[in-house]
């Protein structure tokens, strides 16, 4: 037809394996050195968070749970009875 412009045919060349694992391996290259250098980077937080509400009362609150936790004999309640109880033992060191 006329006066339609013809569309170019491109050549599509595709990569020989040897290429495209050259390429992935530079990538991966990359990414690593990248994420080095972030991680040497200024941190967000750089302080040390440190509650300022009275330690006693949050283990007497714990001390509270530690009830409940014992008459709960399911495979999570015994869970949170030995993550409680070690979090008593840590706090009144």
């Amino acid at each position: 037809m006329t006066g339609l412009k013809e569309k170019s045919k491109e050549e599509f060349v595709s990569k020989t394996k040897e290429e495209l694992l050259k390429n992935q391996k530079q990538n991966q290259k990359n990414i690593i050195e990248k994420m080095k250098i972030y991680a040497n980077g200024p941190k967000i937080r750089t302080k040390i968070y440190k509650s300022e509400n009275d330690e006693q009362r949050f283990v007497k609150y714990l001390k509270k749970r530690l009830e409940k936790w014992e008459d709960d004999k399911t495979i999570y309640g015994r869970k949170m009875y030995e993550k409680t109880t070690e979090i008593i033992n840590n706090l009144t060191k």
